[in-house]
């Protein structure tokens, strides 16, 4: 009898864990060539940076891995921005502004799932509508100029330091992080979301319910789309929803890829997400540090993705 060969290939690996290994390769490399990089603010800053994207690519992934795709994230940021800043300029309650724009934020998620799931309509239609939606929806709603609060106890928490040295973007990474793994890998809806994106008519027939699984990742990718607008509203004490979020959805789908996700659908990759995510900032800190043209930091970008598609095929055929 035949003995299965579970060892992976190098394809393999570097298609499930290149995210995490380029990324401590890249900043050991800056570590010791880019001068005044190695500091302890440097990680801080890193996450805090990168902590936008981080939300919305952690909800995008949980999408992906279905099969599907949402490009309206980044509108959701603008609408969850408005909302909240609106809220909080008015003289209501931060935590009723957070929820507030966090419910609409699910209703839209909400929307999409039931429109691509229950009737079938293609993904990038769907949410590309949303998108047009929710931006034109913010920017009504701002009436095209940016909404600014002043309320001191909200703008606090942009540089609140959990024990007076770990930033809270930082400690709210943690906790989101630790909760998709524990969904992911602890409970029946993460098996449920892999067989779902795997083969959807076979996880069908086997008494999974395909139509619930993809409305859950729509919504939570539309609660922390606009978590994502509601954070960098705290961080300026303003909301804009002409031009908050523009292009985020692609640094988030970006992040997915290269963190290892299939495109196709299949087993959500978080932590390569994360790592993703930190990678690409990384890059563009890497490139400030050292006086490169922007730009250059874009190409950067393009090549990582062009490579983690290309290991995904391979690992795909093998």
């Amino acid at each position: 009898m035949a003995v299965k060969n579970n060892k992976l290939s190098l394809g393999e690996v570097l298609q499930k864990y290149g995210a995490v290994i380029f990324f401590f390769l890249l900043f050991g490399f800056n570590c010791f060539y880019t001068n005044n990089f190695f500091s302890i603010q440097t990680v801080w800053n890193l996450f805090i940076q990168s902590m936008p994207v981080i939300l919305i690519a952690m909800g995008l992934t949980l999408v992906i891995a279905t099969g599907n795709i949402d490009i309206s994230v980044g509108s959701g940021m603008a609408l969850g921005s408005v909302i909240f800043s609106f809220i909080v300029k008015s003289g209501g309650n931060p935590v009723a502004a957070l929820a507030g724009a966090a419910v609409v934020g699910m209703a839209a998620g909400a929307f999409c799932g039931v429109m691509v799931a229950r009737f079938g309509v293609e993904s990038m239609i769907t949410t590309m509508a949303m998108m047009y939606i929710l931006r034109g929806i913010a920017k009504v709603a701002s009436g095209g100029t940016p909404i600014s609060y002043n309320n001191s106890s909200v703008s606090a928490l942009s540089y609140y330091r959990v024990g007076g040295v770990v930033p809270i973007h930082v400690v709210c990474v943690a906790v989101l992080l630790a909760v998709i793994l524990f969904v992911i890998e602890k409970t029946s809806f993460g098996v449920y979301l892999e067989a779902t994106g795997d083969n959807r008519t076979a996880a069908r027939i086997s008494g999974i319910n395909v139509v619930a699984v993809i409305l859950i990742t729509y919504v939570v990718s539309g609660m922390l789309a606009t978590l994502a607008g509601i954070e960098q509203c705290i961080m300026v004490s303003s909301a804009d929803g002409s031009s908050l979020g523009l292009s985020y959805e692609f640094d988030a789908i970006a992040s997915t890829v290269v963190g290892g996700t299939p495109m196709r659908g299949g087993k959500p990759n978080i932590i390569g997400t994360l790592c993703g995510a930190l990678l690409l900032q990384l890059i563009v800190i890497m490139v400030n540090m050292n006086n490169i043209y922007y730009a250059i930091s874009l190409v950067i970008k393009a090549l990582l993705i062009f490579g983690a598609v290309y290991l995904q095929r391979v690992a795909t055929k093998k």
